[in-house]
């Protein structure tokens, strides 16, 4: 078993547990709680944005005093990008489709007004005859990116500042950037041995203003992009800018709620002994927020990503969920009604629990609980490793650390949401864990108010929490997803919005017949989050599986051999795979044994150190330092927000079907189908113009 930090009550009771001592527990669910609510549900009542009369993944939009406006004429347009070291080859299918989503909202497809058929794109934003505009052109939009790396949170990964490894070690890892609008531009050399910082200038404050001439009435801020063409170039610069070199335990739901939502967006998380806290206010955000979102615009939300969100809440578990960012922290197994390393069992069983939370008597007596704390030296550290402690918690660990989805579903359709005190009210036993998690709506939510501070006044909960109610409608906004999960789960039919909408029988093959209840029957088996192969795909080596290439052994002895890299000693099965292409579609590989590929590299940097049957499928099997593939993780949380939000949550695999045109201008390269089931979204809410 590893240290345990000084002064952490959590790890203290862990080393108790484990020999036997202590019988209290900060674990223990408040008087009153039932056992709270499984990992990944939600609270049903006032405050839960959702209705528990039947369906707790049906969303009910609590207007409030909020009055929808019919339709929105300006587009607050914010990326959440996946900057980790796997995402260079999807960053590029995302910089692939800017001009088609810029072309589209610009020069909407003209219809043919009786059928709704698309008869091509309109030209500055006019028709031929007999046809008409799908949607009035946009003319007035913010675009933004915020990354997912929001550093260590307390722990000992991702620390900032941090240079990149050789041969770019000029630039910062950026594992922080703090929900922050980045306007950054990344320049490789020609053969990718180096690279250089810079930043797009008409994106100084943070966003591209785009404001056309064609728009009649002044620009309200200054440096408008009034070309569709450096609107495209700009973005591209920027979504490049983002970068791969950032913290691999990724905030993809937390980075864009601190910066659109939480009306109190801390400063620096602090350790007051052995326990996180949030310390002043971010007013860099506060004042991006101000400028970027409108009170009167629709908001679209693109979260890119290849992985499951990795965020840990550091204020739950009695503010130790910190911990589970710590190498020093082994955390407690779940009892044996969890199941073994949190399989087999049923994590909905009231006797799942934490083995922390038992007296030494029960703890001893329980089969789970007798083999301590999970270890970074056991033969699979599933439980251990830093990068896997969010994945199934609740059944691992008989405690979830995360934030509860419900929160984001909260977050982007309640009028109210918690500051930092109500997200935990208090209790009498002062200890709120994630799995009871309510929060009290006591503040005005900043998407929905009318106007916002800019962080350059008064800090104090009053300022920041009475904000004026707004006019905008949840209905305005939008949550996409381009994640993990094979394209051929979306069933994504060309021009057809409502073929390609997934029906209850297609998110129980995503998620299963009911996640928020650990009922995962019907799920498809790439969808299972798992160290083991799983049944019903090909096992690697020798056999192919036509959406994974194949489940391998991903857990290696300990210590792992020297394949250096990304080679993990316990690792996930994947999602999907794609092949690596240049931009010509011709298939190409990666080097991993050079050093401006090893970044970048899921394959060994050393030859010959794997079994077949450990190798990635994503590797060449004859020379195993040869990557030749790309591929993505079950990204469960991500998309089960998105099933949470019905008609305003949008799903598209971040593996193509299409690596390469097939023909121009084909639908099913890249991202176009995202990008076309965004544009199918968002059209009816931007109304169509008079005829």
């Amino acid at each position: 078993m590893r240290g345990i930090l000084p002064g952490s009550v959590l790890g203290a009771l862990v080393a108790v547990t484990a020999c036997g001592g202590s019988t209290s527990s900060p674990f223990s669910p408040r008087p009153g709680d039932a056992g709270g609510t499984p990992d990944g549900a939600t609270q049903v009542g006032p405050n839960s944005g959702l209705d528990g009369a039947s369906d707790a993944s049906v969303v009910t939009f609590d207007t409030g005093t909020i009055r929808p406006p019919a339709f929105a004429s300006k587009i607050d347009l914010l990326f959440d990008i996946d900057n980790s070291a796997s995402m260079g080859d999807k960053q590029q299918y995302l910089q692939a489709a800017i001009p088609d989503l810029i072309s589209r909202l610009v020069n909407p497809n003209c219809i043919d007004p009786s059928t709704g058929a698309a008869k091509g794109a309109s030209t500055n934003g006019t028709c031929p005859a007999g046809s008409q505009l799908e949607f009035v052109p946009v003319t007035d939009m913010h675009i933004g990116i915020v990354s997912s790396a929001l550093g260590g949170r307390l722990g000992d990964a991702c620390t900032e500042p941090s240079l990149s490894p050789a041969p770019f070690q000029n630039l910062d890892r950026h594992n922080d950037d703090q929900a922050h609008l980045l306007n950054r531009s990344l320049t490789y050399a020609a053969n990718q041995s180096s690279a250089t910082e810079g930043s797009v200038a008409d994106a100084s404050q943070g966003f591209l203003y785009w404001y056309p001439a064609t728009n009649p009435t002044p620009a309200t801020q200054s440096t408008p992009v009034t070309s569709s063409a450096t609107l495209e170039s700009d973005f591209t610069a920027m979504v490049g800018g983002v970068g791969v070199f950032g913290c691999g335990i990724e905030s993809q739901l937390e980075s864009w709620y601190r910066f659109l939502i939480q009306p109190d967006p801390y400063s620096t998380l602090v350790n007051n002994g052995g326990k996180a806290a949030w310390s002043g206010v971010d007013t860099t955000i506060l004042q991006q927020r101000h400028d970027f979102l409108r009170p009167d615009s629709l908001v679209s939300i693109v979260v890119l990503s290849d992985e499951n969100d990795s965020e840990i809440d550091v204020r739950s578990l009695g503010q130790q969920g910190w911990n589970w960012m710590s190498t020093q922290f082994s955390p407690p197994r779940g009892t044996a009604a969890c199941g073994l390393d949190g399989v087999g069992g049923n994590p909905a069983d009231p006797g799942c629990e934490s083995c922390a939370q038992l007296s030494s008597t029960a703890a001893a007596a329980d089969s789970s609980c007798a083999m301590g704390p999970y270890s970074e030296t056991e033969a699979n550290d599933w439980g251990y490793d830093l990068n896997l402690r969010h994945v199934h918690t609740k059944a691992k660990y008989g405690i979830d650390p995360q934030f509860l989805i419900g929160r984001y579903v909260n977050g982007l359709t309640s009028p109210t949401v918690p500051d930092r005190d109500g997200e935990y009210p208090g209790s009498s036993t002062g200890m709120i864990t994630s799995s009871s998690y309510v929060g009290t709506n006591d503040c005005t939510n900043p998407l929905f108010a009318s106007a916002l501070p800019t962080g350059s006044g008064s800090l104090d909960q009053a300022t920041l929490c009475n904000l004026p109610q707004g006019q905008r409608s949840p209905t305005l906004v939008f949550y996409t997803h381009i994640g993990g999960v094979p394209y051929t789960l979306l069933h994504f039919t060309p021009g057809d919005v409502n073929a390609s909408a997934l029906t209850d029988a297609d998110w129980a093959k995503i998620l299963g017949n009911d996640p928020l209840s650990y009922d995962y029957a019907g799920i498809d088996p790439h969808m299972i989050e798992s160290s083991q192969p799983r049944a019903g795909i090909a096992a690697c080596p020798g056999a192919t599986d036509p959406i994974n290439g194949c489940d391998w052994v991903t857990n290696l002895p300990f210590p792992p051999p020297a394949t250096g890299g990304h080679i993990l000693n316990v690792d996930r099965e994947y999602a999907c795979t794609f092949p690596l292409v240049d931009q010509n579609g011709t298939p190409t590989t990666r080097d991993c044994t050079l050093a401006q590929n090893q970044n970048f590299c899921d394959c060994p940097h050393v030859p010959g150190s794997l079994s077949g049957a450990q190798l990635p499928p994503i590797c060449d099997p004859t020379t195993q330092t040869t990557q030749t593939g790309a591929k993505a993780y079950p990204t469960i949380r991500e998309l089960l927000l998105a099933k949470m939000m019905g008609p305003q949550g949008i799903v598209a695999s971040i593996c193509p079907q299409h690596v390469a045109e097939e023909s121009p201008g084909d639908p099913l390269y890249g991202f176009r189908p995202g990008i076309s089931m965004l544009i199918s979204r968002l059209g009816p809410a931007l109304g169509r113009p008079p005829q």
